[in-house]
């Protein structure tokens, strides 16, 4: 199935419109004791689409991406980037969303002591499907995160992990916005 553009259409779209359709006919047949079009009609087993997990080349390029700006666009005068005050932190959300499978919401979520950097765990509260949950970020993912922590000076166990450009809690829309 395929939408106007010829792309394919999300599982969950085609899900949600063979129910939509059943429960229009089958109201429709109650109500007006007309033919149900959908009955025998099977349930779509429609499959996800393989994701490709990224190549070494791939991340590090999107690592590399964290530590400047896009070039700027100029008039009369060279193109250039600045260094980025986020590099730190972009980097350790990178390698924790990338290791963990966490959402972006999730991510934004976690507190200080949430996470144990010497084992790895990371407790997910109220993920999806509002259950916790545990997760574990690798070594590498370990060493980024200890290095932006470290950066930030001090803090208490209680505070985002994440934190914005004005010290406050990072948000979901934050992280998409800067990796778009």
């Amino acid at each position: 199935m395929t939408n106007r553009r010829g792309e394919p259409v999300a599982p969950k779209t085609v899900r949600n419109s063979w129910a939509a359709l059943a429960s229009f006919y089958r109201w429709r047949a109650e109500e007006l004791e007309q033919v149900n079009p959908m009955k025998g009609v099977p349930k779509p087993q429609v499959q996800p689409p393989v994701i490709d997990p990224l190549d070494r080349e791939e991340l590090a390029t999107l690592l590399k991406a964290c530590d400047q700006t896009r070039l700027a666009q100029t008039v009369g005068r060279q193109r250039f980037a600045m260094k980025r005050d986020t590099a730190l932190r972009d980097r350790a959300i990178i390698m924790t969303l990338l290791d963990t499978g966490l959402r972006a919401t999730e991510c934004t979520n976690l507190r200080v002591k949430d996470v144990e950097l010497t084992s790895g765990k990371v407790y997910v509260h109220l993920g999806k499907g509002r259950k916790d949950r545990l997760v574990y970020l690798g070594k590498e993912s370990r060493r980024i995160l200890w290095r932006y922590l470290k950066t930030r000076g001090r803090f208490g166990e209680n505070e985002p992990l994440f934190l914005s450009r004005r010290g406050g809690k990072a948000r979901p829309r934050a992280i998409a916005e800067a990796f778009a």
